[in-house]
């Protein structure tokens, strides 16, 4: 900047100084204008950068997520084999309800559906889209009275099959011909001896497996006797010209309060664990208290035809016990080596007694099976059976590990 100025002393030099103060302050401000501009620049040049970066990142990410979906789509989903089965069964369910003329309809009867069907109809997606195994499934549906279940039979090979129950404790325990354990039966798999690891939890109880039928029905007898007691019989008996009861067990009040323990809204059984159950033949013949053989020949002279629940017979609880004394109903040998012999209690086989019209067998606390009046009071150990088909869940069968079912 130029300036022209006349001026003389003191004076003239007070006004060269401010003028010279004013540009310096003028050139301070544009450096400063300047410097700021020039910062403002940078922190806009890092944002971008770290927009670049971000962008650069999330596109990554993307990239992985489709890559991923790709191969879940080629190689299968990550559904266990559990969940495989849960939608099965789901599917089924839903298969089932629009379809429901194709219901089993008769009590005990059971009905079954492939999953190929159930993806060929929409009701599930093939079993290779959710995991990488290659299965092959079905879906049982059996109807006990009026409930229908579902069981699950997924097979992917050496990497998982669906294990059905009996199968389970078959393989457990294995087949011993001595001592205590599981023995074959002409076909049948008994739980012999005192200390048997065929424990199994129920939603509502605690269960003992008694066998495993020819055809894999697993048959259980409840651990602890129910709480209420009741008479085999105490209507009028003829021949004892007294209400002395009749031994008949297909009229008997025995099995008239069984089967009001078993309807029950809060019974021993959950509806979900009847419908896991299925009819069995309950066998009522009358045996002599001298009588040998406990292979339910003589028991099953008489049978009850498609039974929800029962009683254990007289050949059941001998054939439990594993002592060689243990020959006839009589026996009191037949208390040792027996894990039936549990309970602190007295409770009623189904079996008559052939001593009179009015004597059937009850289990004593102290001195094993014994014949006695059909008036007399004891308690009541139900008996189910478990259909082939029930899947297991966990457990080693002991009785802090018990056998659980899906």
């Amino acid at each position: 900047m130029t300036m022209n100025f006349k001026v003389d002393g003191n004076k003239g030099k007070e006004i060269i100084a401010e003028e010279t103060l004013e540009t310096e302050e003028d050139y301070d401000e544009e450096e400063l204008e300047t410097s700021s501009s020039s910062s403002s620049s940078n922190n806009n040049d890092e944002k971008k950068k770290l927009i670049k970066l971000l962008g650069l990142l999330l596109g990554v990410v993307i990239a992985f997520i489709v890559i991923m979906l790709l191969l879940t789509s080629c190689t299968g989903g990550n559904k266990t084999y559990e969940e495989m089965e849960a939608i099965m069964v789901e599917a089924a369910e839903e298969y089932f309800a629009d379809h429901q003329e194709n219901l089993p309809k008769k009590d005990g009867g059971s009905q079954t559906v492939d999953v190929s069907v159930l993806s060929a109809e929409g009701y599930m997606k093939d079993l290779s889209k959710y995991n990488k195994a290659t299965c092959t499934g079905s879906v049982k549906v059996s109807k006990v009275g009026a409930i229908y279940s579902y069981t699950p039979n997924l097979n992917c090979g050496e990497s998982y099959t669906s294990a059905q129950l009996a199968d389970q404790i078959k393989n457990d325990n294995g087949i011993v011909s001595s001592g205590y354990g599981l023995y074959n039966k002409n076909g049948n798999y008994v739980f012999r001896g005192e200390t048997v690891n065929n424990y199994v939890q129920l939603e509502n109880s605690l269960w003992r497996v008694v066998k495993i039928t020819t055809s894999g029905n697993v048959v259980l007898v409840l651990d602890t006797p129910l709480a209420m007691t009741s008479p085999y019989d105490n209507r009028f008996n003829t021949a004892a010209n007294y209400k002395s009861g009749i031994n008949v067990y297909s009229a008997s009040r025995i099995k008239e309060n069984l089967l009001a323990e078993y309807n029950k809204e809060k019974s021993f059984l959950s509806d979900n664990d009847k419908a896991k159950t299925t009819t069995f033949n309950q066998c009522a013949g009358a045996r002599g208290v001298k009588e040998t053989g406990v292979e339910q020949a003589v028991e099953c002279r008489t049978v009850e035809q498609n039974q929800k629940v029962g009683l254990l017979t007289a050949a059941d609880y001998m054939n439990a016990s594993i002592d060689n004394g243990c020959s006839t109903a009589a026996s009191k040998n037949c208390q040792n080596y027996n894990y039936l012999n549990g309970p602190k209690t007295e409770w009623w086989t189904a079996t008559p007694s052939k001593t009179s019209t009015y004597h059937a067998y009850i289990v004593s606390i102290n001195n094993g099976m014994k014949d006695t009046e059909t008036y007399n009071y004891a308690a009541i150990r139900p008996v189910v059976y478990l259909n082939a088909n029930v899947l297991y869940k966990a457990g080693s069968g002991t009785s802090t590990d018990p056998y659980t079912v899906k």
